[in-house]
């Protein structure tokens, strides 16, 4: 991908993009992470196309009246958001702080808390904060 498509779609992630991290629905089996972005209408839909066929991965979704496509595999999201990053000028903090945490995670150095449930959005769209992750 080139870099004029980096930037268009880390431009068009800084205002319709989020980032989400959250307890899975089987509890206990650990945190799901996710980029999604969404759009109505049939542009919404060309839009989102195009950035899955850039990126070359994650999935694209028919939700009532929007369009939603989304990363969920962690290397997918390692390597899209290290691609998109250089190019950010809104989201670089959450970025940096969800590869922080997806790091932290995959290295077992983090385990999702209950209590955490309760703790204010640090920047990401989800549940859990870095400064909040003790040590196994």
């Amino acid at each position: 991908m080139n870099n004029t498509n980096l930037a268009w779609v880390a431009g068009f992630f800084d205002g319709e993009g989020c980032l989400n991290i959250q307890n899975r629905r089987d509890e206990g089996k650990g945190i799901s992470f996710r980029l999604t972005l969404k759009q109505a209408r049939e542009r919404g839909r060309k839009v989102l196309s195009k950035i899955k066929e850039d990126l070359n991965c994650g999935n694209f979704y028919h939700c009532g009246a929007s369009w939603q496509y989304e990363v969920s595999k962690r290397d997918d999201l390692k390597k899209v958001l290290t691609m998109l990053s250089p190019f950010l000028r809104i989201k670089n903090e959450e970025v940096n702080r969800f590869l922080s945490l997806l790091e932290l995670w995959e290295s077992k150095r983090v385990a999702p808390k209950k209590e955490w449930r309760d703790k204010p959005d640090y920047g990401i769209y989800g549940r859990y904060k870095i400064e909040a992750s003790p040590p196994i």
